[in-house]
């Protein structure tokens, strides 16, 4: 609200025959008849008459709430909105901001809510902190014509409407394990409030369902193959893709416009799938492809691909400014390239390859593309070259017809800083590769080489089946190969993607054509073959943490994972494309078989907490190199290459139309998983404002999952253990202050953060000085004086006399009379900021 709605209004929402004005301390509802909305119902002749419409308002106030309930907006929309109501110049507003979420922060005891849109609907969740009551949250209906409770649904009748709220749902994630919180409905003289009738653990908050945020097609009016997808912290995701006609979608001011062959296209749309941010092309007159798109810490897009075109773009500095194909136009180079995040710039590009091939074309051959802390480059990628660039690396020749190759690029992609190749006498395929905090990188990927590069001691040192997969540490300078060993059964298998966590244990993910070994423990649908795989392994590969085997193919596809993320509290989450048996859980988006499968298992896969199909019907069209992402907050950002028309959309997405009748495009996907660190323990506090000593401050603590509190003042005082502490301090200074809070039920139990608190000495300000010349008193000294200090002086007939804007303790009154004058001393860093009074100057 901007001033075009009445003062107590906030926020406004439309809703299906009215409208919704959020408020301080409740809501107001206000629909009218159904005819207002149906202009064209009222016939073709103009009324002769003024035409009315009746209405119907009414209020939910919250009883008992917090009336200092901090309200905040949650993800900005693209664009703004202007109101022009009426001749009213103030109640005229423009440059209105919408958002999709709106949150009262502790609107009741350690509850929170939040007013959102999820696809088309407009909901509004209670979110209990841990120790919260259920029963503090009461809201009073005001002006309803009956409200009543039918099934367990509360139902509200106006004069003009009736509609339903759904009953309400919740659940926890307990020891790993999903747990369904019954709670009903309470009502009692037109007050609603809430009631748990389950078994509830009070040390742990609710959790939210999964909630679909955006699914929409690219937008493009031609066909693309659409292979990969990555994403920032803000939530916008970013796109690859390679075109096949003309057609795809740029925006003004992007870095390349103009399309010069068949180039990749890289594009970001917004949080919500609302908006396409920027789309540009990249490439030359020829092939370009994207494998693999990385979002870095600098804010720029890493991107990894194959190309045949002579003239892709590159700089003086690239590592290799030319094609190295051997005069032969049909085969790729790989390339790497970095784009700025706002897609207006090319910060940097290489080729990378042979003589020979390297890759092949479209999504057939997966290749890995990682960062370190320094913004070294990583690639892990298959050549058939003898000739392929090896710097320094463990393995100098190419031992089969196609091997893998692992390569570090510097950040400005203008040198190898080290390279290898990797695989034995056949085949050997690289899908993914990371780099540890060790400097150790790890690969995997799948191998048909009997004598593919083994170490002593690893789970496997024998090919099992037709094709293994494999995974390979390799020391940090390149040179040597740390472990290696084969994954499989005796079928076919592949690794696919993988994870490690903080000491650098590694999760791989894969397909088995074959039944995967499942430890004792693990989650998995028994008696299938055919599926996904995920193994558990130490840094050195000589110890099984866990393995299971989930799913049921009964294809000769391969239906590989596409992203793959394991987060603090060991929780994982994959998407793949869908097997024909995949196990799915009862509040799953989809429950009968779509082209993808989304999947959350708890710490060591222990249970299953989410299972779910998505996307259309539409199967068969697999991308072997698809690289997709799911985020350390549990959203996974996923690109579907498709021909299929039933792709499901939400509400106001970017495209809601697939291009053409018979093309590919790209459905893109935002998912929201169940995050499991929505449980873990998290230390949070404002920062109180600069004070003046002495100064007595009150410390908000914010943290969530948290039970316990300590709180040191960084003055060598006594620690409190209060939720929400006052502490006073004497002396001016900066004091480091430290929150620890605990929860011994979260899956990270205690979490600390540190603040600064500043608080300032009192300006000490003399009202008389004797400037004789005889060292005392000379001057007009103010104690505590800061840097920046500005100070004017005035007579008293209000003339001004002296003006600094850095004073110095050096005004003497040398060129003014004795008498009164009055001085301002200004520093917004002071205490306090602004100080008037009056000085007599004494000869």
């Amino acid at each position: 609200n901007k001033g075009q709605w009445p003062q107590p209004v906030l926020y406004c929402t439309e809703l299906p025959q009215g409208w919704l004005f959020l408020e301080k301390d409740g809501f107001t509802y206000n629909f009218l008849e159904t005819a207002y909305f149906n202009p064209e119902k009222a016939g073709s002749e103009p009324a002769k008459t003024p035409v009315t419409f009746k209405g119907h308002a009414f209020g939910v106030k919250f009883l008992g709430a917090n009336p200092e309930s901090v309200i905040t907006p949650q993800n900005q929309q693209s664009g703004s909105r202007n109101y022009f109501i009426g001749n009213d110049t103030r109640r005229w507003a423009t440059g209105v901001n919408a958002f999709s979420a709106i949150q009262y922060r502790q609107i009741f005891p350690g509850i929170d809510l939040q007013v959102h849109t999820t696809g088309d609907k407009l909901k509004y969740d209670y979110i209990l902190a841990p120790q919260a009551d259920a029963g503090a949250i009461r809201m009073k209906y005001e002006g309803v014509e009956q409200l009543s409770l039918q099934d367990g649904k509360l139902l509200i009748q106006t004069s003009v409407n009736e509609f339903l709220e759904e009953a309400p749902y919740a659940y926890q994630e307990i020891n790993g394990e999903k747990q369904s919180v019954a709670c009903t409905f309470t009502l009692q003289y037109n007050t609603v409030g809430f009631k748990i009738i389950g078994s509830y653990n009070p040390k742990l908050p609710l959790i939210i369902d999964p909630e679909l945020i955006f699914a929409t097609y690219s937008g493009s009016v031609s066909s693309v193959s659409s292979n990969c997808a990555t994403a920032d912290a803000a939530g916008n995701t970013y796109t690859g893709v390679h075109l096949l006609e003309p057609g795809y979608p740029t925006t003004t001011g992007a870095y390349q416009t103009t399309r010069r062959g068949f180039n990749m296209a890289i594009s970001k749309f917004n949080e919500q799938g609302t908006a396409l941010v920027f789309s540009t092309y990249l490439g030359g007159s020829n092939e370009d492809y994207p494998l693999v798109l990385a979002y870095n810490d600098q804010d720029e897009i890493v991107i990894l691909g194959t190309s045949n075109s002579r003239n892709f773009p590159t700089f003086a500095t690239s590592y290799e400014r030319e094609l190295n194909n051997g005069g032969n136009s049909g085969l790729l180079d790989y390339v790497v390239a970095k784009l700025s995040g706002t897609g207006d710039k090319l910060l940097a590009s290489t080729y990378l390859g042979g003589g020979l091939t390297e890759g092949t074309y479209y999504s057939i051959l997966p290749a890995g593309l990682t960062y370190d802390n320094s913004g070294n480059i990583y690639i892990g990628l298959n050549t058939q070259s003898s000739n392929f660039p090896v710097i320094n690396g463990f393995q100098s020749r190419l031992a089969g017809n196609y091997d893998g190759a692992v390569v570090k690029l510097n950040n400005s992609l203008s040198q190898i800083i080290w390279s290898s190749f990797l695989g034995g006498t056949d085949t050997d395929i690289i899908s993914d590769i990371k780099v540890g905090a060790s400097g150790q990188v790890y690969v995997c990927g799948a191998t048909y080489s009997r004598n593919f590069p083994v170490t002593a001691g690893v789970l496997s040192r024998t090919l099992s089946g037709i094709k293994d997969g494999f995974i390979s540490v390799i020391a940090s300078t390149g040179d040597r190969l740390a472990a290696s060993s084969y994954f499989g059964t005796n079928q076919n298998d592949l690794v696919q993607l993988l994870k490690l966590d903080s000491d650098e244990n590694i999760y791989a993910i894969g397909f088995t054509s074959g039944r995967y070994p499942v430890t004792s423990g693990a989650y998995t649908t028994p008696n299938t073959s055919g599926g996904y795989f995920i193994h558990k392994v130490n840094a050195a590969l000589t110890t099984t943490a866990f393995s299971t085997h989930i799913g049921n193919s009964g294809s000769n596809d391969e239906f590989v994972p596409t992203a793959f993320n394991v987060d603090d509290c060991g929780y994982i989450y994959f998407s793949a494309y869908a097997v024909t048996d995949c196990p799915v859980t009862p509040d799953a988006y989809e429950q009968t078989r779509k082209t993808l499968y989304f999947c959350q298992l708890a710490r060591d896969a222990k249970t299953l907490l989410y299972g779910s199909y998505f996307g259309s019907t539409g199967f068969g069209h697999i991308h072997y190199a698809n690289k997709s992402i799911i985020t350390e907050a549990g959203y996974l950002h996923h690109i579907e290459c498709t021909t299929s028309s039933n792709s499901p959309v939400t509400a106001g997405a970017y495209s809601d139309k697939r291009s053409g009748i018979n093309s590919n495009d790209a459905a893109l996907i935002r998912f929201q998983l169940t995050n499991a660190l929505s449980t873990r323990t998290q230390a949070l506090t404002d920062t109180p404002a600069f004070s003046c000593a002495p100064a007595t401050i009150s410390f908000t603590n914010r943290s969530t999952n948290a039970v316990n509190y300590t709180w040191n003042f960084g003055d060598g005082s006594t620690e409190s253990t209060e939720a929400n502490p006052q502490h006073t301090y004497q002396n001016a200074g900066t004091y480091t202050v430290t929150l620890r809070a605990a929860n011994a039920d979260s899956c990270l139990p205690e979490d600390t953060i540190a603040i600064e608190v500043q608080v300032g000495a009192r300006f000490a300000i003399p009202n008389i000085i004797t400037p004789n010349n005889d060292g005392k008193n000379d001057a007009f000294v103010i104690q505590n004086l800061l840097p920046g200090t500005h100070l004017k002086l005035y007579n008293r007939w209000g003339q001004l006399v002296y003006e600094s804007n850095d004073y110095k303790n050096d005004w003497q009154a040398k060129q003014v009379t004795k008498g009164i004058y009055y001085y301002s001393v200004e520093n917004p860093e002071a205490c306090p900021p602004t100080l008037k009074g009056w000085l007599e100057v004494v000869e």
